[in-house]
């Protein structure tokens, strides 16, 4: 299953907002040197932030598109649209 993700970067935590029509829309916090996101850690952050809600592993989650831009396509590899859409939504709500 693939879908959008919005990353909003410099947030005070880790969050997943919820969905706005068929995106995702997740809050990234700072790095420790609170600079912007370098060298994929803000990938790195999403990608484990969504396998710790998803209940998968870090390899599961590819960003398939959009390395480097805010809205990114994420394919999730193992659970099908609705299994995701399911524990995203428990999340959100």
């Amino acid at each position: 299953m693939a879908f959008a993700v919005k990353v909003v970067p410099r947030a005070r935590a880790n969050a997943i907002e919820g969905w706005q029509q068929d995106t995702l829309k997740v809050r990234l916090r700072r790095f420790i040197n609170a600079g912007p996101p370098v060298e994929g850690k803000a990938n790195a952050a999403l990608i484990a932030l969504l396998a710790d809600a998803l209940a998968v592993g870090n390899r599961q989650i590819e960003i398939i598109s959009a390395q480097t831009a805010r809205t990114k396509l994420v394919r999730i590899n193992g659970l099908t649209a609705e299994q995701v859409k399911m524990r995203l939504r428990s999340l959100t709500e």
